[in-house]
């Protein structure tokens, strides 16, 4: 799927999945593929864009394999954890906050917030699109951080703590992550 698409009919997409219980449903009612003039077939983008682009040489030969890394990747971990992050993605440019997405996935807030540190750092996510938190907020924090001696500015906790607790260590991730 490109990017246009992606931007247009992400959102809506993602919400016609959230109907399905699983990836397995959702595939289950997508058309039985059929072969198009060059051999891809012609639902493969659908299959991609939910299972990761890692799955598309398991769509081209017909099938998505269940428990099948794609070749190079070295775990099974890797292509599901691009897929559930784009997901996540998607749902936060949609303007869902880190708890509705989580709510909504039925996953950790935490994993919400690590799948968007990672879209943060690499500049598909600003700090307040991921957390929902003010540019304000995103000023006491860079406040807090130049206060810290400079050996404890890459960690969540003295950040937490010169804050009082009031920031999750989410939000704190996803702060420094957008610092770089």
């Amino acid at each position: 799927v490109g990017a246009a698409k992606l931007e247009h009919y992400g959102v809506k997409f993602l919400e016609v999945l959230g109907g399905f219980s699983s990836a397995e449903d959702a595939l289950k009612s997508v058309p039985s593929p059929s072969v198009q003039k060059n051999g891809e077939r012609a639902n493969s983008h659908l299959l991609e864009s939910f299972m990761g682009a890692s799955s598309s040489a398991a769509v081209r030969s017909g099938g998505v394999r269940r428990g099948s890394a794609p070749a190079g990747s070295g775990s099974r971990q890797a292509a599901v954890d691009h897929s559930t992050g784009q997901v996540s993605l998607e749902l936060a440019r949609g303007g869902l906050s880190p708890a509705q997405i989580a709510a909504q996935r039925g996953l950790q807030v935490d994993t919400i917030y690590n799948h968007l540190a990672e879209f943060v750092q690499g500049g598909d996510l600003t700090f307040e699109e991921a957390t929902h938190h003010t540019p304000q907020d995103a000023q006491r924090l860079e406040a807090a951080y130049k206060g810290l001696p400079i050996d404890q500015r890459s960690r969540l906790k003295p950040l937490f703590d010169a804050l009082e607790g009031e920031f999750s260590y989410g939000a704190i991730r996803c702060f420094l992550a957008a610092r770089g």
